[in-house]
């Protein structure tokens, strides 16, 4: 997706196309940004997947482009039970990631990536941090690389199908999980979204 937007929620979302943006873009949403008037935006993106190529002038992101914020205003995210398997470029090649392409705040903005995976084989990171962030409640400075990589023939298993699938079913986290579709095996051997099924 290019463009912006706030305060969104996204469930059961899958891409499978290109993008091609000249500022930014994501897989699935493209670029929050809060305003310098002390406002808060949320983003929560659930039970989503990324399958396309994203490419971008400056900021890409497998499932995020960018949650930006200012010295007023910040950016809250939320990615839950996600994977991406699209490549991910910049011509800058700086802020691109395999989940998010870029998350920055001067003031303490937090993003929460839980369940989410990235193909280990498309040898990026998960996103480039900066300012007053917390991804998983650490203050990770400029890099995140702590996350889930998995390897092509996993991501193709059933196993990675039932691992999906049980953190639906387990609400571990306690959030609620009521409309998210379950996931089957699609005829490219990675998991897809059974719309019959939630």
């Amino acid at each position: 997706m290019e463009g912006s937007g706030n305060n969104a929620k996204i469930i059961n979302c899958i891409n499978t196309g290109d993008i091609n943006s000249s500022n930014v873009a994501g897989g699935i949403f493209g670029q929050a940004y809060a305003p310098s008037n002390g406002q808060t935006q949320n983003v929560y993106i659930y039970n989503s997947c990324n399958k396309g190529t994203i490419k971008a002038s400056n900021l890409a992101g497998g499932i995020v482009g960018s949650l930006n914020g200012d010295n007023s205003g910040y950016t809250n995210g939320c990615i839950y039970n996600c994977y991406n398997i699209g490549k991910v470029n910049t011509v800058n090649c700086i802020y691109q990631g395999g989940i998010y392409g870029q998350f920055r705040s001067m003031i303490e903005a937090k993003l929460e990536i839980k369940n989410s995976f990235i193909l280990k084989e498309l040898n990026i990171k998960v996103g480039k941090s900066g300012w007053s962030c917390l991804v998983n409640g650490e203050n990770i400075g400029d890099d995140y690389s702590n996350a889930t990589m998995l390897e092509k023939s996993y991501m193709e298993s059933s196993e990675f199908v039932d691992k999906l699938n049980s953190y639906i079913e387990s609400n571990e986290d306690n959030i609620d999980t009521i409309g998210w579709a379950k996931w089957i095996k699609e005829d490219d051997g990675y998991p897809t979204l059974d719309f019959d099924n939630r």
